[in-house]
């Protein structure tokens, strides 16, 4: 399992769609906060906010996981996939309430 997520993460294609879903999951997690902590415009507020988030999160994301995987630190490389599934399973969650 460790090699087939390595193998993921190390092509471009893989790395660019975990990215960016992990991106998605952390605008979710923000546009959730904004909309339970504002009353008008909240919407508004966080559609302003979306490529600064989605995009920023995903080239944070991106250079963390090519430096571990510089150092030959792979232990690292799954510990942040493994996360980072659990916080898109988070936002997932947060996404179904926000419309139920």
């Amino acid at each position: 399992m460790k090699n087939k997520i390595i193998q993921l993460l190390q092509s471009t294609a893989g790395m660019l769609i975990f990215a960016l879903l992990s991106g998605c999951a952390y605008y979710i997690v923000v546009l959730k906060f904004i909309l339970s902590h504002t009353s008008v415009g909240g919407g508004l507020l966080g559609f302003f906010f979306l490529p600064a988030i989605i995009f920023g999160a995903a080239l944070v994301l991106i250079k963390i996981i090519k430096q571990c995987m510089e150092n030959g630190n792979c232990n690292a490389v799954n510990l942040i996939f493994w996360l980072h599934i659990v916080f898109i399973i988070i936002s997932a969650v947060f996404l179904v309430s926000m419309f139920v």
